[in-house]
């Protein structure tokens, strides 16, 4: 049988198959060789791994995920050669807390990790640190304030650049741009890149706001698609433009909508860069790459404008995911994964156990005969643990402020038709009793994380809206 070629895994929104039948074998055989190839990666597997971060970063507006207004070229060579996740979810669309549960393996709900303006306790287990302990060099190369070394989310990394040089446009608040982050990022590989297997970790900020990017990135788009003006201010998070993201006065969203475009744009020809870089230094074909993002991006869904971190639609939670693997052939899954699943992911590349303390899968036996398969379900959350969204194969169960909504994707992907109280009793309970395993994912002794109460960056998250 061939394995040329692109391939789709979509098993999801069907009944799944019962029984050791030969249909199942077979189903389960074909993945198999789809994502790991023929001669099977893990029998070779790869010595590093680069780690992908871009803040903000809308799955849809990646041309490998449909995007047609324009290109993003250096992402859509990862997808050319590797596994794109189409229905990928974050725990928690804010950044600190998105990225403790990736390094971590664990939600919110065990991590504590609920503002961007805490500290990640001790007691947890970090991706870095158990690959440090197994020999890698860890390095890391971030872009964005709240991911400072204070945070001790850099814990593990032995090499940890949190060096923001550069003043954001409309704030008092240090960032860097994806230039100089692409270039440290490169210097690190050159110097280090060949010497030892390594984990590099690379965070790009560039499409969170405010979109300002490069001159010629600007006022890419056509300005006829939307024609919508908006005041600027905070008094309502619905049609308003955050002051923060404001630019020179403009309340013509297709502004806005265009720089994004552009900070996109601009954040891929960077990360273009840091894989010729692999190239060049002759590493391509040992390093395995992930490319993800922390959380996404409203852009006018349900009348939200510019902004993440408050509510749990699509937008905000559903992020891109591509996992390139040096040898496995292109394929594209459509089940339902998470972030947590990264970190076990990585270790089983790697040949390590997975420890206790992680609650995600590994990405890699993904329709293994062996398995017992797999569950479409993801929770995310927005601060309290009673703000949930749960996404349990097309079906997605939300309690948000003492309201309940259930929507039908498939059917419905913009989430405008509430259906709970439509669907049968039946249907409801089973859905409620899933979105109760949520609670089991909480540690057996809470974990209360430390908060950053200095004053400098109290008033900083304070105008990031973070904090209130």
């Amino acid at each position: 049988m061939s394995v040329l070629g692109k391939k789709i895994i979509s098993l999801s929104g069907g009944a799944r198959p019962t029984g050791r039948s030969y249909g199942f074998f077979k189903a389960a055989f074909i993945g198999f060789l789809l994502f790991f190839g023929l001669t099977g990666c893990q029998s070779h597997p790869p010595k590093n791994l680069l780690w992908i971060v871009v803040d903000a970063l809308r799955y849809d507006h990646l041309s490998c995920y449909g995007q047609k207004g324009f290109s993003t070229p250096a992402m859509d060579s990862l997808a050319k050669k590797g596994a794109l996740f189409s229905r990928a979810y974050c725990s928690y669309p804010a950044t600190l807390p998105s990225t403790a549960s990736m390094f971590t393996s664990t939600y919110p709900i065990y991590h504590g990790i609920k503002t961007n303006a805490q500290v990640l306790p001790d007691s947890l287990l970090t991706m870095a640190e158990i690959l440090r302990g197994h020999g890698y060099q860890t390095a890391a190369v971030v872009s964005n304030f709240v991911l400072r070394k204070i945070t001790n989310i850099g814990r593990g990394f032995e090499f940890y650049d949190d060096q923001l040089l550069q003043k954001e446009i409309n704030r008092d608040m240090q960032e860097r741009d994806a230039n100089l982050t692409a270039q440290a990022a490169i210097q690190w590989l050159v110097q280090n890149g060949k010497k030892e297997k390594f984990f590099l970790f690379v965070h790009f900020q560039d499409p969170h706001g405010p979109y300002y990017p490069h001159p010629e990135l600007m006022n890419l788009l056509p300005n006829n698609r939307k024609g919508i003006q908006l005041e600027i201010g905070d008094k309502d998070p619905q049609d308003m433009i955050p002051p923060y993201q404001a630019l020179e006065n403009r309340k013509d969203v297709d502004y806005y909508l265009s720089n994004y475009a552009g900070e996109v744009i601009y954040t891929d020809r960077q990360i273009q860069r840091l894989l010729a870089a692999l190239q060049e230094i002759g590493v391509e074909e040992k390093t395995a790459v992930i490319l993800t993002a922390d959380h996404g991006e409203a852009l006018g869904e349900h009348h939200l404008y510019f902004k993440h971190g408050e509510f749990l639609h699509e937008p905000q939670i559903r992020v891109p995911l591509i996992i390139k693997i040096p040898g496995a052939s292109p394929v594209k899954i459509t089940r339902t994964v998470k972030h947590i699943d990264l970190g076990p992911t990585v270790l089983d590349l790697f040949g390590l156990k997975k420890p206790e303390q992680f609650q995600g899968k590994s990405l890699l036996p993904f329709i293994d005969a062996k398995s017992q398969g797999w569950e479409d379900l993801a929770f995310s959350q927005v601060a309290k643990d009673t703000n949930l969204a749960m996404v349990d194969g097309p079906m997605k169960l939300v309690h948000f402020s003492g309201h309940k909504m259930l929507y039908d994707l498939r059917r419905d992907p913009g989430e405008r038709k509430n259906i709970y109280t439509k669907e049968p009793e039946q249907t409801i309970r089973r859905l409620e009793q899933k979105m109760e395993r949520y609670r089991n994912y909480a540690p057996k002794t809470p974990i209360v994380p430390k908060t950053l109460l200095d004053e400098k960056t109290t008033e900083t998250l304070k105008t990031l809206g973070y904090i209130k």
